[in-house]
């Protein structure tokens, strides 16, 4: 029988199941730079990348009138996206709006 895995090997950055978590997530940070970058303020302040599936990415505004705005966008955000990550090959784009929580 072997012996249980401590909290610690699963915890470990360069092995374990958190490894490809975190390899997503310093993916997503560096494409969210990249895409404020591309659209610049004020766009870039209300927009946020939020996830990347298979050929989708998935972006968040915090209002319909930045959704809006960022839609007429869309092919040159695939582009630059595909640009900085090609092994992604980023086709769809989807656009929700979340709105900000209320403290």
């Amino acid at each position: 029988m072997s012996r249980p895995k401590s909290i610690g090997d699963h915890l470990r950055p360069d092995s374990g199941p958190l490894k490809d978590l975190l390899a997503h997530a310093e993916r997503l940070a560096v494409l969210d730079r990249a895409l404020a970058s591309f659209l610049g303020e004020p766009l870039s302040l209300h927009c946020r990348l939020a996830n990347i599936s298979g050929t989708s990415v998935i972006l968040h505004t915090d209002s319909p009138v930045w959704s809006a705005r960022l839609r007429y966008q869309l092919p040159q955000i695939l582009a630059c996206l595909n640009q900085h990550y090609p092994e992604a090959n980023l086709l769809r784009a989807d656009v929700r709006v979340k709105l900000p929580e209320r403290s």
